[in-house]
This record gives C-alpha cells, sequence and structure tokens, in this order.
C-alpha cells in the first residue's frame, strides 16, 4: 500500500468523523470514514470494469470531494490518474487522452457524457448509493503496487514545446509529503484552501499533503481561486492555515496587504517569484521550485526578508533531492557561475508516456553520479548551498531598439515602483517602430506615466525602460496559473495608454 494511501488509511480508522474534504464553508465536509468507504466504492467499480494494475484511468471531476474521492479510488484500484482540465477545448482534451491511452473516464456529475466525446468507456466518478453495499462488499484490499509504479499522469502546459504526459510516481510522492509534513509541521487541525488547477501537477501535492496530515481540504470556488482579491476573502472567510498560489496570484495578494490572520504558511510556484512589498513576517512565504518531471518541488526557500522588486532565490533541494549545476560540458561550475540545474533522488519521475526517444534525452545517467537525473532546462547559480534562478536556456529573450532584454529583470523593476502590484512586458511592432510596453496592474494611486519611468531610471539602462503603460485588473494566465506571454502582448498592441478591461481570470 503507497504511503500516502496508508496515512489516510489510518486517519479513517482513528478519526472516521473528521473532516477531509470540505465543499463549502456552510457545507457539512465529507469525513475520513465516508472519503474511505466512498474510495473504496469507486476501487471497485474499476474492479468490475476490469482495470489492473498499472492502467491509466482519465479523471474529469468537480474540484472537491468528487475529484478527491475519484482520484482516491484509482489508488485503491492500483491504477494512475490522468486529471482532466475541464475548461480547455474539447480538441485538447482529445490530444491528451490519445496521447495517453487511458482505459476509461471516471465522469462526475457534471461531466456525464464526455467519455463519449472522448471515445472512452465512461464510469461515474461518485458511484450512487443504490449500488453501494455491493460494491463495498468486493473492494477488496488497496492493491499491492511494485516498486516504481505511476501515481498520475500530468500532462504539461506545452509552453516550451508540445504537451508531455510525465508519469509521477508513488514514491515520488511518498519523498514530497513526507518532506512537507515534517518541515511545516502539518497537523489535523490544519485547514488547506485548495485554488490550483486539477490539470496542474500541484494541485495533487495540495490534496495529498492535506489528507496525509489528517488536515481539511478546502474547496476553493472557481470564481474567488481566479481572482486574487477574492482569494484573500476566501482565505479569510475559511479561516485556512495553508495554501498554495501560483506565483501571479501571490504576488497580487501580497500586494494587498490584506491581513490573514489564520494563514500560518503561503506556498508560492510556479513561475519565478517578484516581491510587490515587503517580504511579510506571517504568514511565512515559501518560495518553491520544481518541474513536474521532479514531482512538484524540488527546492524551497523561506523567505523571511526582501524588499519590492526582489526576486528570492529557489532555495536548497527538499529531502530525497540532490542538484547539480553543470556547464555545456557537462562539469560542474563554481559558486556564483550561470549553469544548467540537473535534478536527482526520490522525485525524478518515470518518463514521458509512450515517448521513449524523448525521456531518453532528458532523463539521463551521468559519469561518477549514481541514479537518474532530469535535466531541466533552468540555469542557476549557486551561492553556497542556495540556488538563485535566472531563467530558461530555451526562453526568448525580448529585442527592441536593437537592445536584447530579460523580460524578468524589466518586470521586477516595474515591481519596486510605488502603486504597481504586478507586471508584465511585451514587445510591440518590428524594427524601427517596436516598442517596449508595460502591462501593468495597480493599486488605488495609480502611478502616472511619468513617475513610472522617473521611479525605473535608477533601476534600468534608458533604452530599455517601457515607452507605453497599459493598466489591467490583472494579469492574463495560463490554464496552469503561469502568465501567459502572448496574451500579455496581445493586450499590450495599439490600444489607448490607459484601458479599463473587464477581469483576466483565465486559468
Amino acid at each position: 500500500m503507497p504511503w500516502t494511501v496508508r496515512r489516510i488509511w489510518d486517519h479513517a480508522q482513528r478519526q472516521p468523523s473528521a473532516p477531509a474534504v470540505a465543499d463549502a464553508p456552510d457545507h457539512p465536509a465529507t469525513t475520513y470514514g465516508q472519503l474511505w468507504q466512498d474510495a473504496s466504492r469507486i476501487a471497485a467499480a474499476l474492479r468490475a470494469h476490469g482495470t489492473a494494475v498499472g492502467d491509466v484511468v482519465a479523471l474529469a471531476a468537480t474540484r472537491g470531494s468528487e475529484f478527491t474521492t475519484a482520484a482516491l479510488g484509482c489508488w485503491l484500484a492500483g491504477v494512475a490518474y490522468l486529471p482532466l482540465d475541464t475548461g480547455h477545448p474539447l480538441d485538447r482534451l482529445r490530444q491528451i487522452t490519445g496521447d495517453a491511452r487511458p482505459v476509461a473516464l471516471l465522469a462526475g456529475t457534471a461531466h456525464r457524457g464526455l467519455g463519449d466525446d472522448l471515445g472512452l468507456a465512461e464510469l461515474p466518478a461518485h458511484p450512487t448509493d443504490s449500488d453501494s453495499d455491493a460494491r463495498t462488499r468486493t473492494a477488496g484490499e488497496p492493491a499491492v503496487l511494485p516498486p516504481g509504479a505511476c501515481a498520475n499522469v500530468i500532462y504539461t502546459s506545452g509552453t516550451t514545446g508540445r504537451p508531455k504526459g510525465v508519469e509521477v510516481t508513488h514514491d515520488g510522492f511518498e519523498a514530497l509529503l513526507r518532506w512537507t509534513c515534517e518541515t511545516f509541521r502539518l497537523v489535523p487541525a490544519d485547514r488547506l484552501l485548495h485554488t490550483l488547477g486539477l490539470g496542474f501537477d500541484a494541485a495533487g501535492w495540495e490534496i495529498w499533503m492535506s489528507l496525509a496530515a489528517g488536515a481539511t481540504l478546502q474547496a476553493c470556488s472557481d470564481e474567488d481561486r481566479t481572482v486574487p482579491g477574492r482569494t484573500a476573502e476566501a482565505l479569510n472567510r475559511w479561516r485556512s492555515t495553508l495554501t498554495v498560489l501560483v506565483t501571479p496570484v501571490a504576488e497580487q495578494v501580497l500586494a494587498g496587504r490584506r491581513p490573514l490572520p489564520w494563514l500560518r504558511h503561503l506556498f508560492v510556484g510556479g513561475a519565478e517569484l517578484r516581491l510587490p512589498v515587503a517580504a511579510p513576517a506571517q504568514p511565512l512565504l515559501t518560495n518553491l521550485y520544481g518541474p513536474t518531471e521532479a514531482t512538484i518541488a524540488a527546492t524551497y526557500h523561506q523567505v523571511r526578508s526582501g524588499a519590492p522588486g526582489d526576486r528570492p532565490p529557489i532555495g536548497r533541494p527538499v529531502a530525497g533531492t540532490s542538484v547539480l549545476v553543470l556547464d555545456d560540458d557537462g562539469q560542474p561550475v563554481p559558486d556564483g557561475v550561470l549553469g544548467e540545474l540537473y535534478l536527482g533522488g526520490a522525485g525524478i519521475a518515470r518518463g514521458y508516456r509512450h515517448d521513449p526517444a524523448l525521456t531518453a534525452e532528458r532523463f539521463l545517467t551521468l559519469p561518477d553520479r549514481p541514479g537518474r537525473w532530469y535535466r531541466t532546462g533552468d540555469l542557476v547559480h549557486a551561492a553556497g548551498d542556495v540556488l538563485h534562478y535566472r531563467g530558461r536556456r530555451d526562453a526568448d529573450q525580448l529585442k527592441v531598439r536593437g537592445i536584447r532584454v530579460e523580460a524578468a529583470d524589466i518586470e521586477s523593476a516595474l515591481m519596486t515602483v510605488p502603486g504597481i502590484e504586478a507586471a508584465a512586458v511585451a514587445v510591440v511592432g518590428h524594427g524601427a517602430d517596436a516598442d517596449l510596453v508595460a502591462l501593468a496592474v495597480a493599486g488605488a494611486d495609480r502611478p502616472g506615466a511619468s513617475a513610472i519611468r522617473a521611479s525605473l531610471a535608477p533601476h534600468l539602462p534608458a533604452g530599455v525602460i517601457p515607452n507605453r503603460y497599459v493598466f489591467v485588473p490583472a494579469l492574463p494566465l495560463t490554464a496552469n496559473g503561469k502568465l501567459d506571454r502572448p496574451a500579455v502582448a496581445d493586450l499590450a498592441g495599439p490600444r489607448p495608454v490607459t484601458l479599463t478591461l473587464d477581469p483576466l481570470t483565465s486559468w
């Protein structure tokens, strides 16, 4: 039995009436006893359908008890789950399922009939009470899994190439969750506000860290989780003690300076963090870095200090993870010298589903280094045992007025300007007609263009100071919560200097 499943079983036996998953602040929560029983029914239904240990089952369900029960049911049956973000177009879902080749679809109440659209046999993600007794009797013990068994398959966002299905292992989850529970001292009294898109790898971290700790997973509504101001309100309404936010949302929550008296840990990841305000004393802000290929989080840094505009380091490796910083010849680089980050250890995924060639290219063995290593494509430099992120090898630089610039450098400088809470830049036009345009989210005291330029002058060369500023309520995000740079470029196109737009809430 995987470690995470065993932990949930222990909670179901010792505290069966304790709340496991809450779908709304004013609704009764699904208890640990109910969660285990319902997941056992899902497992029985999967076995009756003919699934075998090691199969993959697609999962389309509503955030909260429905999704969590179905995912746990997959694990009890010994199959990996493939989470489908139903906010994606149908063609995208067909592309994912066509590549992953799941044996069936578990469909929630709101997604019935999706199996027909995807050409998959469909089972209910929450079996009805009418057949619960029979299915519970035939559920059996949780499946015995071989070492290295796949826990879930996560499709990357495709921002650096075509989407790829990463096979994440139970061993990787165990290493990450043990470290999380111990390092941050998670306890059953904790309440974690679950905000991330279900197709995002870190959504699994939210779900399973909460349940492994015997805590309560709180399902934040889609309306609240995508708008920073409403996310802050939800944290207070739910009295959440923990949450994981994608970086653009976290930056704006911090910029809002709203008191969050119950929140003790704010985990941030998905993109490089730029502090919009001085680092808070409470909640404790933890900056995380990690690709899906290394089971979500590979390094972390607890941000205890920092000024507006600072880019905190990505820190030290989590327990069980090894890091190397190598040059183009595969040799270690000295402190302070830029190199490519390689990751090893328990969290390294099995590889890319049905793509052995790409797996062999990115998951490597290194001379005189034990185990398998994942070549991240990310550039870092080390200062002692602390890593600082410096972008991707394959990242496109911006070119304007004959100068090549890094967008992150300009965006960090913009966030030092009083009144600016979040920012992104894009080049609009070509050649001599190219403009460097800043998209900005501002508070009530929105600065004017001349004031922004004056604030940037001490930090940036004159040639890379944006000459046009577009104000929006929120930065556009991808489905996984990362900055949507093509959408930034679209919004930065030929428009008036000041815009009033509807909130950009794509996730």
